[in-house]
């Protein structure tokens, strides 16, 4: 009887212990980008380029690396468009050209019996030159969420998303790049 009940002990901890570790999460990126029509005025064409330099891109719930920039970058260009702004690839011949650069986006999960934390860490500086001038700015953003087992891809990419898009709402609404990007 002690026999069997140890067996029994012994197969719930593994059991337990393979549940927690699952197969790699992976999240799709597409925050909101807000406050993108009130930045200048007399700003009609604008060049947009995003860099990825994350020093640490093997987290395993990551998107896939390579495309992260491309895809930040096309979502922003298509909200910019939609605003009425047309998009050229050369900076120096645009009335404004943004660029953004991610030195930290990371999302991780950690894992419980019944429930997991989802935490997301994202660093992305702003630069914004118009003519001769420019200003650089580093944006930061947070989210932790606790949610029930199992831990899906749909959960992972809504707290990135949410992340995100504070980030992005805080950097286009804030008061110093606002103010630079209506200077004449």
């Amino acid at each position: 009887m002690l026999k069997s009940f140890k067996i029994l002990v012994a197969t719930i901890i593994l059991f337990a212990l393979l549940g927690c570790n699952s197969a790699p999460l992976r999240y799709t990126l597409d925050p909101e980008f807000s406050y993108l029509q009130g930045l200048g005025r007399d700003i009609k064409v604008v060049s947009v380029k995003v860099i990825d330099k994350r020093s640490n891109t093997n987290n395993s719930t990551v998107e896939d690396p390579d495309e992260v920039a491309g895809k930040l970058q096309k979502q922003l260009i298509g909200k910019l468009k939609d605003h009425g702004y047309k998009i050229i690839s050369k900076p120096l011949l645009a009335d404004m050209a943004y660029e953004l650069v991610i030195s930290e986006l990371e999302m991780t999960v950690d894992k419980s019996m019944l429930k997991s934390l989802i935490r997301g860490n994202s660093k992305i500086t702003l630069t914004l030159r118009k003519h001769s001038d420019h200003i650089s700015k580093i944006f930061s953003a947070t989210k932790t969420q606790e949610v029930a087992n199992p831990v899906n891809n749909v959960d992972v990419t809504g707290v990135a998303n949410q992340m995100l898009s504070s980030l992005f709402s805080n950097m286009f609404s804030d008061q110093q790049i606002v103010e630079f990007s209506e200077k004449p």
